[in-house]
């Protein structure tokens, strides 16, 4: 899945995405992360693979797109 995609399948209250397409919550509190089962709730787990922040992916998103989107010089701004 591209970043966007995924932002936009992305459920309510996920956090993270994990490199199987499978949606997690971080919560605050002693039992850590939470997997988005079959059913549409929240259990806890232990994740074994990668993860990557929601977050994250959504500001890499907005960068991509200010990249793509010329100044009004006509040259790419530098961040």
């Amino acid at each position: 899945m591209k970043d966007q995609q995924i932002l936009d399948n992305a459920p309510k209250g996920a956090t993270h995405v994990d490199t199987e397409g499978r949606w997690h919550k971080l919560t605050f509190n002693h039992k850590g992360f939470m997997l988005l089962n079959n059913d549409g709730y929240w259990d806890y787990c232990n994740p074994c693979t990668d993860l990557r922040s929601l977050a994250d992916i959504k500001r890499i998103v907005e960068l991509e797109k200010e990249l793509k989107t010329p100044s009004k010089q006509g040259l790419l701004e530098v961040l």
